[in-house]
């Protein structure tokens, strides 16, 4: 995206500033690409940007967590090694529940 290209969108200003990780940055890039309301659009903007990334963090921690469980049931019912039994179903299931509260906690908080 050129500096001559008018930004309209609030997509095109997420797309400028996701490398920033303060309010300030957000504030330099914006003011630096000629933005009229940089001061006002930088907290917000900010703000939105750290939902996005906690919401993608949830969105992997649910994913590894669905995988665990996955494993851990799978293990407990085939039951390939006897000493597995105890490990897949009170170490991996468990484990897996926690890591996909922890992931739907912080998707749906953004």
């Amino acid at each position: 995206m050129t500096s001559s290209q008018p930004l309209h969108t609030d997509n095109d200003f997420l797309r400028l500033i996701t490398h920033c990780t303060s309010a300030d940055e957000v504030k330099q890039v914006l003011s630096s690409h000629n933005i009229a309301d940089a001061e006002s659009k930088s907290s917000e903007l900010f703000k939105k940007l750290c939902c996005i990334k906690r919401q993608t963090k949830g969105i992997y921690l649910m994913a590894a967590g669905a995988l665990m469980g996955f494993i851990g049931c799978l293990l407990s019912i085939v039951n390939p090694i006897p000493f597995l039994f105890d490990i897949a179903l009170y170490g991996l299931t468990p484990g897996a529940v926690v890591v996909v509260l922890i992931g739907l906690y912080l998707f749906i908080e953004g």
